[in-house]
């Protein structure tokens, strides 16, 4: 479960210490080609962020915080990752819709 949708559950908000902080044993473990293993530190989150930037989209015109294109490829690694886990093998993808090098210029 997400922690920022668990701690809404007890009723503890944005206002809080450690809100969209993961413990440690949530991090995530990147596995290279070579079978070589890194942690991923989850990045901090805040959903209210993502929610004022799309309200101020739809009402002033501003910028999306995350273009289309960059929505359907992280779902595309969700349902990867789903399959993966299912079939207990690896899953290869095919070529993303934007390049890292445009995620980066638009955060």
């Amino acid at each position: 479960m997400d922690r920022q949708e668990d701690m809404l559950r007890k009723l503890k908000g944005p206002d809080i210490q450690g809100w969209g902080e993961d413990p440690a044993d949530n991090f995530g473990t990147y596995t290279d080609e070579s079978g070589s293993q890194k942690t991923i530190e989850t990045k901090i989150g805040g959903y209210q962020d993502f929610y004022h930037q799309l309200a101020q989209a739809i009402r002033h015109g501003d910028n999306v915080p995350i273009e289309p294109e960059q929505a359907l490829d992280v779902i595309r690694v969700i349902e990867a990752a789903y399959q993966s886990a299912h079939s207990q093998r690896t899953v290869e993808l095919s070529s993303p819709t934007t390049s890292l090098s445009t995620m980066e210029n638009s955060s």
